[in-house]
């Protein structure tokens, strides 16, 4: 069963690089593979080591060493999905992106921006799955026609397709003073 576990987990390790390393879903099923094969070998190991508890002080944990094993199993397989339960709480709540993936749409954005004259006064970018949702507040230093709001929103949108695959912008002209860079 060991063995069977670890020839998946490399084969989806394998088309997931193939596949230029998009598809979490090919992630997680490796990553899955691999936890079966370590749930199937402490189990195997911890079966097989409980016969030699017999004439020990111990002996007393034979007759529930299934229970104990099934105990251990899932204080440690807890974290995982508590964590992955919390963090997708979170998503549906609302919450921003990483401070990291913030700087790349800023990094992606910005030439257009300077050379368009535009000031970008801040950014607010919620993940939802695997795709990006933000609103970017421009302030253009003079009028401008829907028309052109609505090119700029989709040559962002282009610019920023180029490092995330599945992104939504919008454009929200503001003049207040730029939020971004201060500390807070």
């Amino acid at each position: 069963m060991v063995a069977l576990c670890l020839v998946m987990a490399a084969t989806h390790h394998r088309n997931w690089l193939r596949g230029g390393r998009q598809s979490r879903l090919l992630a997680i099923e490796g990553r899955g593979a691999l936890l079966d094969a370590g749930i199937s070998a402490g189990v195997g190991v911890a079966f097989a080591l409980t016969p030699l508890l017999s004439a020990t002080p111990l002996e007393w944990v034979i007759p529930i060493s299934d229970a104990i094993v099934v105990l251990v199993l899932c204080g440690l397989l807890v974290r995982s999905p508590l964590r992955s339960l919390m963090a997708s709480v979170a998503e549906l709540g609302g919450e921003s992106a990483h401070p990291s993936i913030q700087r790349q749409v800023i990094n992606h954005v910005s030439p257009e921006l300077t050379a368009l004259d535009i000031t970008l006064v801040d950014l607010a970018l919620f993940p939802s799955g695997r795709a990006l949702q933000g609103i970017l507040y421009l302030d253009p230093h003079r009028a401008m026609v829907s028309s052109e709001v609505d090119q700029l929103r989709d040559s962002l949108e282009r610019l920023c397709r180029s490092r995330f695959p599945i992104v939504t912008l919008e454009v929200a002209l503001s003049q207040r003073e730029a939020l971004l860079g201060k500390p807070a």
